[in-house]
C-alpha cells in the first residue's frame, strides 16, 4: 500500500481507510457518449474542451460527421483519434460535468498504476458500439497480460462504465469473450433499453427553449452509435385516427415520422435486444437513477411525434417512473436482470451526478472495493445497495428524494432559475446548494415540497450545481447547467 491518506464514509458505516487500497486486479474506466476527446491528425481538438477558454466546450460538428456507412466500417479512418476523458455534453441530448470527481476519488482511494492496474479506455464514440467493444477487448487483453506477469498471475478485470460506456462494456463482456476475465461490470446510468431523449433529439432536434436546433440534429443523425441509444421497449402511444390502442416500439413507427431511417433503427433495435440478454447476467451490476424529471413516453399524432414526461398510459409493470433526467429508470435495467430477479442499485441521482456527486461516487467506490478483494467474487448476492445502509437513506441522503428540473440549455441572456421538489415531507427542511463550488446557499421548500434555486445570469459554458448536506462540503446531488 502507498500514499498515506484517510477516507471515511460515515453514511455507509464503513471504517476509515488509512491508506490507498492495494490493487491486484485491472480496473477499467469506460466513459459514455461524447466522453472521449477527439483530435485530428494535427492534434487540434474537434470534440472536447478549449485549451484557451477553460470550461468552454469545442464541438466542430461538421468535422465530426463523415458518411454513416463509413463510420460503421471498422477499417475506415477519417484521421480523428480519441484523446483523454472529457466532459463535453451534447446540447439537447445530455449534460455533462465530466469525470474529474470520479477519477480523483478513484486515484485517492486506490493505489492504481496506469501502466499495470488501471486503464482509462477512451474511444471513438461515433462508431457502432460493437466496434468500440472489440477495441476495448484488445486493450484489456494487452493490459491484463502485463498485469498477470508483473502484479498478480490471477488478475481479473473490473469495469466501471458510465452511460453508453456501459453498453460498450456489456458488448465486450457478452460477445468479445470478456466474461472469461471479468470479475465485475458496474454500469452507471447506462441506457440498456435506450433513452427517449435520443428519440426526441432524432425526430425533433435539440431545443433551446422553444427553438429547435435542427442542424445539429442533422449531424448527429449520421452517427451509428446514436441509433443504438433509441428506446427498444414499447413506449409510443399512437393517437392517430383508427390507431391500435397498444403501445408501440420506435421501430414500428419509422414510416410515420419524417427523418427516421427505418433500416438503421431496426438494426439498432436488434443489436440492443441481443445486448439485453446474457449468459452470465450476474457479472453486471447496473445502477439506475430515479426521482429526476425524465422523458417517459412518446405520443404519435397526425401532426408529428411528441415526447414528454407524463407517465399516463405507462404500464405499472414498467416499475418506478422517472429516471436520472436522461435515462428512464426502466431503461437502465437490463432485461436479463428482470428475468433472473437480480438486484439493480437505485439512486435518486441525476445522469451527470453518477460520476460527479461526491456521495454517490463514494458509494460506487465502496462496491468497487468489495470486488477488488481477493476472496471469491462469485458471491454476487453480496451487492452493496445504498438503500440497505444504516439510516435507510438512498445515496447517503437521510431524508426524502429531491428532484431538480434542469433544462438542457439556457440562453446567455436568461436569468437561470431551477425548480425542484422534495418527494415527500418538507416541513422545516432547509436545502443547501452551491454553484460552481462557491459559497453554500440555503433555500426553504414550501409546504408541498417545491423550491427554486435562483442562479441569476451565468456566463457561457458549463456550470455545476450541487446540493450539499448541512455544513458538509460533499455533494449528494449534482447536475450540469449549460449556457449558450
Amino acid at each position: 500500500m502507498t500514499g498515506k491518506m484517510t477516507h471515511h464514509f460515515p453514511w455507509m458505516g464503513s471504517p476509515p481507510v488509512e491508506e490507498r487500497t492495494e490493487v491486484r486486479h485491472l480496473v477499467v474506466l469506460v466513459p459514455g457518449f461524447g466522453g472521449s476527446e477527439l483530435r485530428d491528425a494535427e492534434g487540434r481538438v474537434v470534440w472536447g474542451l478549449s485549451p484557451r477558454a477553460v470550461g468552454q466546450p469545442v464541438r466542430v460538428a461538421e468535422r465530426l460527421i463523415p458518411v454513416y456507412e463509413d463510420l460503421a466500417d471498422p477499417d475506415f479512418s477519417d484521421g480523428l483519434r480519441p484523446g483523454g476523458l472529457v466532459g463535453a455534453g451534447v446540447p439537447g441530448l445530455f449534460r455533462s460535468l465530466g469525470y474529474a470527481t470520479l477519477v480523483h476519488s478513484l486515484e485517492s482511494r486506490f493505489a492504481l498504476d496506469p501502466e499495470l492496474t488501471y486503464l482509462q479506455f477512451t474511444y471513438d464514440w461515433r462508431r457502432p458500439i460493437a466496434v468500440s467493444a472489440a477495441e476495448l477487448g484488445r486493450a484489456v487483453e494487452r493490459r491484463l497480460r502485463i498485469a498477470r506477469a508483473r502484479v498478480n498471475p490471477r488478475a481479473q478485470v473490473i469495469v466501471l462504465a458510465y452511460s453508453m460506456g456501459g453498453l460498450v462494456a456489456r458488448q465486450y463482456l457478452e460477445h468479445e469473450g470478456g466474461h472469461r476475465d471479468c470479475r465485475r461490470l458496474i454500469t452507471l446510468g447506462s441506457p440498456y433499453r435506450g433513452s427517449l431523449k435520443a428519440l426526441d433529439f432524432l425526430a425533433n432536434g435539440p431545443k433551446l427553449r422553444a427553438v429547435r436546433l435542427a442542424s445539429l440534429a442533422e449531424h448527429i443523425r449520421r452517427l451509428p452509435s446514436f441509433y443504438e441509444l433509441l428506446p427498444t421497449y414499447p413506449i409510443v402511444q399512437d393517437r392517430r385516427p383508427e390507431a391500435p390502442a397498444a403501445l408501440l416500439r420506435v421501430k414500428d413507427i419509422v414510416d410515420a415520422v419524417p427523418g427516421l431511417d427505418g433500416q438503421r433503427i431496426r438494426e439498432a433495435w436488434s443489436f440492443l435486444s441481443r445486448l439485453n440478454q446474457s449468459a452470465q447476467p450476474h457479472l453486471t451490476e447496473p445502477w439506475a437513477g430515479y426521482g429526476q424529471p425524465t422523458l417517459q413516453r412518446a405520443v404519435l399524432t397526425s401532426s408529428g411525434l411528441r415526447v414528454d414526461r407524463s407517465s399516463e398510459g405507462i404500464p405499472a409493470s414498467y416499475g418506478r417512473t422517472g429516471g436520472d433526467g436522461t435515462v428512464p429508470s426502466i431503461a437502465a435495467r437490463p432485461v436479463s436482470h428482470g428475468e433472473h430477479h437480480l438486484t439493480v442499485v437505485e439512486q435518486p441521482q441525476t445522469h451527470s451526478g453518477f460520476v460527479a456527486a461526491d456521495e454517490t461516487v463514494a458509494l460506487v467506490l465502496e462496491n468497487l472495493w468489495r470486488y477488488l478483494r481477493d476472496d471469491d467474487p462469485v458471491q454476487f448476492s453480496d451487492i452493496r445497495d445504498p438503500r440497505d445502509t444504516p439510516g435507510g437513506g438512498p445515496a447517503g441522503w437521510g431524508g426524502p428524494t429531491i428532484g431538480l428540473e434542469v433544462e438542457d440549455i439556457y440562453d446567455r441572456d436568461e436569468v437561470v432559475a431551477i425548480p425542484g421538489r422534495l418527494a415527500e415531507g418538507a416541513a422545516g427542511t432547509t436545502i443547501w446548494y452551491r454553484l460552481d463550488g462557491g459559497e453554500r446557499l440555503a433555500v426553504h421548500p414550501d409546504s408541498d415540497g417545491a423550491f427554486v434555486l435562483h442562479l441569476g445570469r451565468l456566463p457561457l459554458g458549463t456550470h455545476r450545481v450541487d446540493l450539499v448536506r448541512g455544513r458538509s462540503e460533499r455533494s449528494f446531488l449534482s447536475d450540469a447547467v449549460e449556457v449558450w
